[in-house]
Formats: structure tokens, C-alpha cells, sequence
């Protein structure tokens, strides 16, 4: 589990237990900021944040998801991850990153980062995302990143008490 991704402006490396204080930071200073979260797995407060990162631990060993935090001034602003469907060799990618980080490619690097990961080191055959229609910034930083969108999902998700429609953008190898 010692493995680090490093790009221009950040370190990607696997989340530790004692990350949970600057995540916790960060998620609980932008909860408006993740109105389109196409999850609501952002852990609050920091005791659940902990078993969260606990679980990722385990998920690196079994090798059933790959978490890594975004470093930047060695606090993590962010996550990424692969969550591995090992019977088909895909996985799902998903990403957040602290509203005052974005807009500065930050994340993009470290979507191209990760996926390079995904397909040399892990072998994957292919990487998906789901984006909820109308997050525009997320659409952007996987085109750039090569994914290709493949279609719209009418009302796939429920959160927040309303339906949501989805996109879903795939990357194979």
C-alpha cells in the first residue's frame, strides 16, 4: 500500500486514519459545494470519517477498491477512487476535491493519474463514471481525461429526497 501517484500540483497516495482530520475539513466546509455528489458517502463527523478510511484500508488488501487522497501543502483536499468489479475487470472511478482547490486541473490530473494506474497496474478493462446531468465541471474533467459519454439514465438515482437523472462516461483499455 505504499503506493504514490505524484503529479505537478498534487500526491496522490492511499488515505490514512490520520487523514481523517483535514477531510473531515474539507467535506464539512463544502456540503452545498456537492450538490451533484452522485453519492452521499462523505463521511461526517470525523468517527465515522475514520471508519471510512478504515474500510478503504481493507478494500486496498482485497483488492475491491483503490482510494487515494489528493495532497496538496500535505493536506488531503480531496479523494479518488476506483471501486473494482473483479468478475468483469472494471471499475467505477469517483472523485471529489475541495471548492477552493477547483477550476485549477487539480483534479483532471489526477482522474489521467488514476486511470493509468487502473489499466497498467490493476489490469483493468475498463472505467466508468456516473455524473449527474447538469454537473458540467465533472463532464469536463472526463472528456479530458478521454472518457466518451455512453448515455443518459432518466431518473436513476434517488437522493435527496428527488430523482436524478444520470450520465454515465466509460473508458476502456
Amino acid at each position: 500500500m505504499n503506493i504514490i501517484l505524484k503529479n505537478k500540483d498534487s500526491i496522490l497516495r492511499p488515505l490514512k486514519v490520520s487523514d481523517a482530520k483535514s477531510t473531515c475539513k474539507y467535506i464539512k466546509g463544502n456540503k452545498k459545494y456537492f450538490k451533484y455528489s452522485t453519492t452521499m458517502r462523505f463521511p461526517h463527523p470525523i468517527s465515522m470519517e475514520k471508519k471510512f478510511i478504515q474500510n478503504t484500508i481493507k478494500n486496498w488488501k482485497t483488492g475491491e477498491g483503490y482510494e487515494f487522497g489528493i495532497i496538496v501543502n500535505g493536506e488531503v483536499i480531496g479523494c479518488i477512487g476506483l471501486h473494482v468489479n473483479k468478475k468483469d475487470n472494471n471499475a467505477e472511478l469517483g472523485y471529489w476535491l475541495a471548492k477552493e482547490f477547483s477550476g485549477k486541473g487539480i483534479t483532471t490530473n489526477a482522474v489521467k493519474k488514476v486511470i493509468k494506474f487502473g489499466f497498467n497496474k490493476i489490469k483493468l478493462k475498463r472505467i466508468y463514471a456516473y455524473v449527474i446531468k447538469g454537473n458540467i465541471p465533472s463532464i469536463k474533467i472526463l472528456t479530458k481525461s478521454g472518457f466518451k459519454e455512453e448515455g443518459l439514465l432518466k431518473k436513476h438515482k434517488k437522493l435527496r429526497k428527488k430523482y436524478y437523472d444520470y450520465y454515465i462516461f466509460g473508458k476502456t483499455k
